[in-house]
């Protein structure tokens, strides 16, 4: 069902991704990929400028799935966000906790590079 869910994302297809991502979450509320769910969900969110859509989705996967592959990527998500609100003190310490927490994942070196701007 995940794995189905994601074929959509490649192929543009949100609106089929975000229904079938909802069913998964609903389905499979103890997999170990619901915070991917959430993920994506927030992903597509933000590629349909749905900003406090997408932010409510990475802060569901920062919260209630702390376990998540995508939680440094959902936290680096989430200093872009506040960028895009204007909220440049809360974006920078949100990226410099992306680096200090997951220094070895790939969102903390896009934290870095955030941060050399």
């Amino acid at each position: 069902a995940y794995n189905k869910a994601y074929a959509h994302v490649p192929e543009q297809r949100f609106e089929e991704a975000i229904a079938s991502f909802q069913a998964f979450i609903r389905e499979y509320p103890s997999s170990r990929l619901v915070g991917n769910a959430y993920y994506w969900l927030g992903e597509i969110y933000m590629a349909q400028n749905r900003t406090a859509d997408a932010e409510k989705m990475f802060n569901a996967v920062v919260s209630n799935h702390p376990n998540s592959f995508k939680i440094a990527d959902s936290k680096y998500k989430l200093g872009l966000i506040y960028a895009r609100y204007g909220n440049n003190n809360k974006a920078k310490e949100t990226m410099e906790s992306v680096i200090a927490e997951h220094p070895r994942e790939p969102a903390a070196d896009l934290a870095r590079n955030y941060l050399k701007k």
